[in-house]
């Protein structure tokens, strides 16, 4: 026996310490199945949190008569496997809790709820209220819309008196992918007769662990973001192949113009008047518009070729506005200025209204070609 370092006995009456002896679990004759386990069921929260322990020695696996320690949920809905080992945590346990997680990915509410029934040996009705009370939900009336194990939600919680080194630096390796696993420390101590436990989180400590919760986030908002964006531009090229067809049969305008693999938001062409005007289509997640673009690089210019329209806005708006959509005018800063026709209840997102965005689009576009063709000759004489 060795002496712990971190608790000690005290004597009220002589104000003294004594040391408390550190014990082996084969010391006391305890065992993981008879002893830890049920240590742990009768009191979860020596594990460092609130757990509601749904069944111990589960075995309902498909294919494999392997059964883990214990399956719990913690306050959030998540499903945590429990593994037990007592004096030394052995070198393959996060690949057996690893598989048990896997195993029990694949469970619903349904399938929990029984569990939970089977192992308190009552109704399911009785499990159900017992985990709403547990996880705080009181809409009793909708267990089935109770978010329990999620998807990639499983955590793994090891539970020994000694973690081997391999065992903590996997358990850090496989952190950085986004699976909570976690290590806990128990140790039995002696004091005379009497007998004690301590507990301690070795991995990931509390520092560590909001580290990597928030370093998983980053990486999955990352993830998140760039699978938008792949699907950004893969119904952008779609559409824009879709616009090209429908708008050549309609107009001459874009003839010289690929409408095949672009991912802008936005495609244009020369307005034939002078160079940096232009003809735009523009679509967005929320709405879609028609422009035209007044960005030469000569800023005086550009300012007089908008004030020049603007003195006609009323009998343009008349020509292109209809119901539903609206006209938009921006002088900007002189640099790029814009004119635009658009309908805001039109979204790229939703592909059953493409048809009436390309309509909408096609339709804008050979209306604005013959409105602002027809001031070319007083834009071109600008001085």
């Amino acid at each position: 026996m060795q002496k712990s370092k971190e608790v000690f006995k005290v004597d009220l009456t002589t104000k003294k310490l004594s040391d408390v002896d550190e014990v082996r679990f084969s010391d006391i004759h305890c065992r993981e199945r008879y002893d830890l386990q049920e240590w742990i069921v009768s009191k979860p929260s020596i594990l460092g949190e609130d757990l509601l322990i749904i069944q111990k020695e589960f075995d309902g696996f498909e294919g494999t008569r392997e059964r883990l320690d214990l399956l719990a949920l913690d306050k959030k809905g998540n499903l945590v496997i429990i593994e037990n080992k007592t004096d030394d945590s052995g070198n393959n346990v996060v690949w057996q809790a690893a598989k048990y997680a896997s195993y029990c990915s694949a469970l619903d509410n349904n399938q929990i709820k029984e569990i939970f029934s089977k192992y308190l040996n009552k109704s399911e009705e009785d499990a159900k209220k017992e985990i709403f009370d547990f996880v705080n939900n009181a809409n009793y009336d909708n267990f089935e819309e109770l978010s329990l194990n999620a998807k990639n939600t499983q955590r793994i919680m090891l539970v020994a008196r000694k973690f081997r080194k391999e065992v903590i630096t996997t358990a850090y390796w496989l952190s950085g992918f986004g699976i909570d696993i976690s290590c806990v420390e128990i140790n039995p101590l002696k004091s005379d007769e009497n007998y004690f436990i301590t507990t301690r989180l070795i991995f990931p400590i509390k520092e560590i662990k909001e580290h990597l919760i928030k370093l998983a986030q980053k990486e999955k908002n990352e993830q998140d973001e760039q699978n938008n964006l792949l699907t950004r531009y893969k119904l952008r090229r779609d559409f824009w192949r879709e616009l090209g067809i429908y708008f050549k049969k309609e107009s001459r305008l874009f003839d010289n113009v690929s409408f095949e693999n672009i991912i802008d938001n936005w495609l244009g062409v020369g307005a034939n008047i002078r160079s940096g005007i232009s003809f735009c289509f523009i679509i967005r997640k929320e709405g879609c518009a028609v422009e035209f673009t007044i960005a030469t690089d000569n800023v005086a210019f550009n300012k007089k070729t908008y004030d020049l329209l603007e003195s006609h806005c009323l009998e343009i708006n008349k020509k292109l506005e209809k119901q539903g959509e609206k006209m938009l005018w921006d002088k900007g800063n002189g640099k790029r200025s814009k004119i635009q026709l658009i309908n805001d209840s039109l979204s790229l997102y939703n592909k059953d209204q493409w048809e009436e965005i390309k309509k909408f689009l096609t339709e804008g576009m050979i209306k604005f070609e013959e409105v602002f063709s027809s001031y070319a000759h007083d834009i071109k004489n600008i001085k």
